[in-house]
């Protein structure tokens, strides 16, 4: 087996993988019992914005997968109601392992996304990011939003024009 990570929508099969990473991490609203759908059941619907609809997962090899241990997961949506041709995306949520942080796996996540958007023509992609992220999607060109929050969040939003210039070319 390779020891390419590997970066694939999650599968029924990557529950187990999926669901270790979660644990990890506070629980947004709506988010696990939405990629409890998509992933353990395989269930990606149309769903009320802003859950998620589709799920990412990063494993370090084919090895790490077959044992089931991920080192991150990003889920993501568009607004599966929103008619408008400029409906942007939204990122959900990203779980990084404490271990694998800084180490360029939630930068290929989004770069990820990123192209997805770019293929959907997309206009934008939206975060709501803890203020204690925030230098990381600064660094990888989000803009913060002057909307004010009464919590621990940031509204922050990237145009798709300035992603293209993130975008790696694998």
């Amino acid at each position: 087996m390779s020891d390419t990570p590997i970066l694939c929508f999650a599968a029924p099969a990557d529950w187990p993988a999926v669901q270790s990473v979660l644990r990890l991490q506070p629980a947004y609203e709506g988010v696990q019992d939405a990629v409890t759908e998509i992933v353990k059941h395989g269930r990606s619907i149309k769903r009320p914005f802003p859950e998620p609809t589709h799920v990412l997962v990063e494993f370090a090899s084919a090895a790490q997968r077959d044992a089931g241990h991920a080192r991150a997961v990003l889920s993501f949506t568009t607004d599966p109601h929103d008619t408008e041709p400029d409906c942007p995306l939204t990122i959900t949520s990203l779980y990084v392992r404490k271990e694998a942080r800084r180490t360029g796996i939630g930068r290929r996540m989004v770069d990820r996304v990123i192209k997805l958007a770019n293929k959907q023509s997309v206009h934008s992609i939206n975060i709501m990011a803890e203020v204690s992220a925030c230098p990381f999607w600064e660094s990888i060109g989000f803009l913060r939003m002057p909307i004010p929050t009464v919590c621990d969040t940031v509204n922050m939003c990237m145009p798709l024009k300035a992603a293209l210039g993130c975008v790696s070319t694998d």
